[in-house]
């Protein structure tokens, strides 16, 4: 999981990265957050389209564009590590910015 931001009442927010991290949350939360990351990561996967045709440099750009074009999974943690909430954002949902 990666690191986002503190929350309020010694909270934070991780980013859910793997399918074996949406499992844990799954399982943890009792809900089915591990079967929309993977239809997401499925998803994007088939959607990209590698520039390069060399077998070997093929997959190159696919983690960046996984990043990318799926949604974003988040979980809120208590400090000490127990699972609050998960939410799921829409792609590039950290970068929007509006121009003036």
């Amino acid at each position: 999981m990666q690191f986002i931001c503190y929350a309020p009442g010694r909270r934070t927010w991780f980013r859910i990265e793997t399918e074996a991290e949406a499992a844990a949350e799954s399982e943890a939360m009792h809900h089915a957050v591990e079967k929309y990351f993977r239809r997401e990561h499925d998803a994007a996967v088939s959607s990209y389209r590698p520039t390069v045709t060399a077998y070997i440099e093929r997959d190159i750009g696919l983690k960046a564009h996984v990043l990318r074009t799926m949604p974003v999974f988040l979980t809120l943690r208590e400090h000490d590590g127990t699972p609050i909430a998960t939410a799921m954002l829409p792609p590039n949902a950290r970068s929007s910015k509006t121009s003036a």
